[in-house]
C-alpha cells in the first residue's frame, strides 16, 4: 500500500517580465493577468513518485 498524494504540476512560460505588469506603488490593490506562450502538465506528488520508482 501506498500513501501519498497525487497531483498535477502546471509548468507555464511567460516571454515578458512580471516587472512590467507589477508597480509597487500599487500593490495594495493588485489585478493582473498574464498571458502565457506554453503550458506543460506534468504528474507529480508524492503518491505518484513512490509508485513511479518502485
Amino acid at each position: 500500500m501506498i500513501s501519498g498524494s497525487i497531483a498535477y504540476d502546471y509548468i507555464m512560460k511567460f516571454d515578458g517580465k512580471f516587472s512590467e505588469h507589477i508597480l509597487p506603488n500599487q500593490l495594495d490593490h493588485l489585478n493582473v493577468g498574464f498571458t502565457i506562450s506554453n503550458l506543460q502538465k506534468t504528474t507529480g506528488g508524492t503518491a505518484h513518485n513512490i509508485a513511479y520508482s518502485l
